[in-house]
């Protein structure tokens, strides 16, 4: 079964959209099948796989619909291989790119009916082909991040979070709106892993560590993220930690972090 995680957290700067790439470069230089979903509208993992936020199709196309001809009329399509795209930094990857319209689907989806199930429907066509779904979200708690949610409803969430002194600001209302789907809709979501990153050695990352290991308990994964020049390096490059930096304490860190959540997914 296709393991469908959603990278989540409402505060920005935490390294979310650096987790999803390199935890899905891991996992496909690990030999597994993974698809990266961009569903934040700042395009940020599109760009870094591809160089541009200008894409012929996206997830717009699936989120809100393209128009019908004669009409004024949109129809929402499901995911196949004119969205999907092979990424060319890693084995095994492919991508979904995000468009900077998609701002506006609460606007355009609000009112409809099944709102929080469109990207989990979307998504079924294509899971047969791969071993994990990695899903990048806004750091806002509207519709997409929900879409996100209940897709990944079986799998759950991984939670990047920054070791500073803000690390758990956001995770109420995070925790708050994830409880409330779980009763709506009658889903599990759990909470997948939390991921500390950003750990920079000093005394204030050292107690921020604490703080997250004594809320999120076995939750949390081992080890951390380092706050390590060569990530944003490879980043700001569009190019792979892995193959650009090999030796650096970045690749090692998120080689574990790969590692660590295979071992979570496919434990029997």
């Amino acid at each position: 079964m296709t393991a469908i995680i959603v990278v989540l957290n409402v505060k920005g700067g935490v390294a979310k959209t650096t987790t999803a790439l390199n935890v899905g470069y891991g996992l496909g230089f690990a030999g597994r099948k993974v698809l990266i979903v961009d569903m934040d509208p700042q395009c940020n993992t599109s760009y870094a796989i591809e160089s541009t936020i200008v894409f012929e199709r996206s997830m717009l196309d699936v989120m809100i619909g393209i128009p019908v001809p004669g009409t004024t009329a949109l129809r929402r399509v499901l995911l196949d291989y004119t969205i999907i795209q092979k990424a060319k930094q890693a084995p095994n990857v492919w991508y979904a790119p995000s468009s900077i319209d998609l701002v506006a689907t609460d606007l355009q989806i609000g009112g409809l009916a099944g709102r929080e199930r469109i990207l989990s429907r979307a998504l079924s066509p294509v899971l047969h082909d791969f071993d994990y779904v990695l899903i990048d979200t806004n750091p806002h708690l509207g519709l997409l991040a929900v879409n996100a949610m209940y897709a990944a409803r079986d799998t759950g969430m991984l939670l990047p979070v920054a070791l500073n002194t803000f690390a758990l600001v956001g995770f109420t209302i995070l925790e708050r709106t994830a409880q409330q789907l779980r009763d709506n809709m009658e889903i599990d979501l759990p909470v997948f892993g939390v991921l500390p990153t950003l750990h920079d050695g000093t005394v204030v990352s050292n107690k921020s560590l604490v703080v997250v290991q004594e809320h999120f308990k076995d939750k949390v994964f081992p080890f951390s993220i380092p706050k390590n020049a060569d990530i944003e390096k490879a980043h700001n490059a569009q190019g792979c930690l892995y193959t650009m930096y090999p030796r650096s304490k970045g690749a090692a860190a998120y080689s574990l972090a790969s590692e660590e959540v295979i071992r979570r997914a496919e434990k029997k």
